[in-house]
Order: C-alpha cells, then structure tokens, then sequence
C-alpha cells in the first residue's frame, strides 16, 4: 500500500521505517531540498499548500495520512480541508 504523508522532516521518516517494516511504502510532499523523509520514499518538492502538488500527492496513494508538520499553518489547513471537501485526500 501506497501511504501519502505531507511533511518529510523526521517524522515522516519514522513512519515511513515504520511503514516499510509493515509491507507499505511512503510518498512524500515537502518543500525542502533535502528533507529526511527522503531516504525513505519519493518526495513531491513543493509548497505544503500547493494545490496540484496535493493533488499529485493524492493520486499516487492509496491512502492519505495527517500532515507531518510541527508548528502551525493556516493556509496549508485551509487547502487540505478543501481538497478533504472534493474527496481528493485525506481518506483511509
């Protein structure tokens, strides 16, 4: 199974450990060049509240996970609950 996961920072790496240990792999969105996440699975490169990168995120997994992020972001909540509204991420 496919997990989409919106942060690459260590966190995201830790699950994608946990997930690969488990049979399933990760994708990855993020903006950083060189996030940790990455040694685990594909990254989007991109802004977290890019739209078509959700988009892309959402497609290529089977399921969608909570965002990854420390700290908070109001746009980034906002697209997710948006993309959440037109069913395209966010389902398990």
């Amino acid at each position: 199974m496919q997990i989409g996961i919106i942060g690459a920072g260590q966190l995201g790496q830790m699950l994608g450990y946990a997930a690969r240990e488990l049979g399933h792999s990760c994708f990855y969105l993020d903006p950083s060049e060189h996030p940790p996440a990455a040694k685990v699975g594909p990254v989007i490169q991109a802004r977290f509240d890019d739209r078509v990168a959700l988009t892309v995120l959402a497609d290529k997994c089977d399921v969608r996970g909570p965002p990854c992020l420390s700290g908070g972001n109001g746009a980034i909540i906002i697209t997710i609950a948006g993309l959440h509204a037109e069913n395209r991420i966010f389902h398990t």
